[in-house]
């Protein structure tokens, strides 16, 4: 399969670049770092030893910077390349990281742009994070013989279906890795079998990901506007969430007629209509993106992006939404690290191992109807809240530490 695969690179060379150049006319790639996608290098390579690590996109870079910051605390002479494939990620390293390491867009799997890559920046390890796993590359990775290690390891039901169809072609593929480390028993078992080795087990790699940062000065002053009323929280809700969000939000402002909600659609970009509807049922609505003031309303819609964590650090219960429709939820740890009551709907299908990794301290809601009675205990006994709070400020604080073990396995192997 490798052989027909790289020739069908090698076919198909004229459609690629022109497929490229279209990307980079929508703003799909960078405008000054194009090159790089064809493994000409944008930076000289540093003296002494070079450690790449690869993370696809924003998700996975993110996950990456607790493990660079171990390792520049205890090899701060070592430089470390980061790669990854989108622009929002290349625009994550520069603002977390900035000089601390050098940032290029990984090649496209062509054998003439990765080798390019490889023999300019000749890396003495790699580091490779979940399931982006390009034939050519790896392949060239595994010939150019420097220890590569597969962190954070995931594989789809639908991969693992896929690879056991053609085990020598990812047996192959997984061969490049001396090391594997999953994230998840059944990722470590599908692993196991297909690539024939040991495989790692650690919890997974982004429960280490600091959140974004924010002042204290910022969450002063976001906490002053949003002012003494009691607060709860609706975070990445999708439609038609918003709908029933705000018939719950209708009910406890019945019970705590002070009561007021922050909405966070998971796409801002719905935010007029999220608003309109809002406005129809009587709701009066202070936008974040136009700076208005909360005196007085009932929701502050949040249609700005980024800004998550500092909202979480100030809400004691969050609901975590794409979870009360067949969506399959969206990220329930990041509010349980800021010590929210954190409550979901019963579809956290995209989320299983999150959600055993934080057990008591998430509150699963049947339906509509159940939300609101959980909602209304909280909001209503705050000691009940205080302790919900604790379970999830513990349980999250306690799955941290995949950083530290992906180092101390790993670190010892290169040259």
């Amino acid at each position: 399969m490798r052989s027909l695969y790289l020739a069908l690179w090698w076919i198909l060379t004229p459609v690629v670049l022109g497929f490229m150049a279209l990307r980079w006319r929508k703003g799909k790639e960078h405008p000054t770092r194009y090159p790089e996608r064809f493994g000409v290098a944008s930076q000289p390579r540093p003296d002494g030893r070079v450690i790449w690590m690869h993370g696809a996109s924003v998700g996975e870079v993110l996950s990456l910077l607790p493990l660079i910051d171990i390792l520049k605390t205890h090899d701060p002479d070592v430089s470390v390349l980061v790669t990854s494939g989108t622009v929002t990620s290349s625009a994550l390293v520069d603002k977390r990281l900035g000089s601390a390491v050098i940032h290029q867009f990984l090649p496209l799997d062509h054998p003439l742009f990765y080798r390019r890559f490889l023999n300019h920046w000749r890396p003495d390890a790699v580091y490779w994070t979940e399931s982006d796993l390009w034939v050519g590359l790896l392949g060239a990775v595994k010939k150019c013989a420097v220890p590569a290690f597969l962190i954070n390891a995931r594989m789809s039901e639908a991969s693992y279906r896929l690879w056991r169809k053609i085990p020598k072609d990812i047996g192959r593929i997984l061969s490049t890795f001396s090391v594997i480390i999953a994230c998840d028993p059944v990722y470590q078992r599908r692993f196991e079998t297909l690539s024939g080795q040991r495989v790692m087990l650690t919890p997974d790699l982004k429960y280490d990901a600091p959140p974004p940062p924010f002042s204290e000065e910022q969450r002063q002053a976001l906490g002053s506007m949003l002012g003494t009323s009691p607060l709860w929280m609706a975070a990445s809700t999708h439609d038609p969430e918003e709908a029933m969000i705000l018939t719950v939000h209708q009910r406890l402002q019945q019970d705590i007629p002070t009561l007021r909600l922050i909405l966070a659609p998971r796409h801002p970009h719905r935010r007029d209509s999220v608003h309109a509807l809002a406005e129809s049922q009587g709701f009066r609505v202070a936008l974040r993106s136009h700076k208005d003031d909360f005196t007085g309303k009932d929701i502050y819609l949040i249609d700005t992006m980024g800004e998550m964590d500092l909202f979480y650090s100030l809400c004691p219960v969050v609901f975590v939404g794409g979870s009360l429709i067949p969506h399959g939820g969206q990220n329930v740890f990041e509010p349980a690290r800021h010590g929210c009551a954190v409550l979901h709907g019963p579809n956290m299908d995209n989320f299983p191992r999150m959600c055993s990794d934080l057990g008591d301290g998430l509150v699963a809601a049947t339906d509509e109807q159940d939300l609101y009675a959980r909602l209304r205990e909280f909001l209503l006994h705050p000691d009940r809240l205080a302790q919900q709070q604790e379970k999830a400020r513990h349980n999250a604080a306690h799955l941290r530490g995949a950083a530290a073990m992906i180092y101390e396995r790993t670190h010892t192997l290169w040259p």
